[in-house]
């Protein structure tokens, strides 16, 4: 009875490991994920400054690039 408690718990443990490395993964891919919005939001605004409004071209590469995110 003990061993099989034993093993329980080292399975456990191991499954809790695995689940603390995969959130640790997943945090790490939201900050990259942010880190790329911050940078769009920069362009963004930067084209928008320099050329007053965007193009239709221009807001249709928008319009993608939030699809791959939100699709993705």
């Amino acid at each position: 009875k003990r061993q099989k408690c034993e093993e329980e718990n080292s399975h456990l443990t191991r499954l809790l490991e695995q689940s603390d490395k995969k959130q640790f993964r997943l945090e790490m891919e939201v900050d990259k994920l942010r880190d790329q919005m911050a940078d769009l939001r920069r362009q963004l605004a930067e084209r928008s400054q320099n050329a007053g409004t965007p193009s239709a071209e221009e807001a249709n590469d928008r319009k993608s690039i939030y699809t791959v995110y939100i699709d993705g």
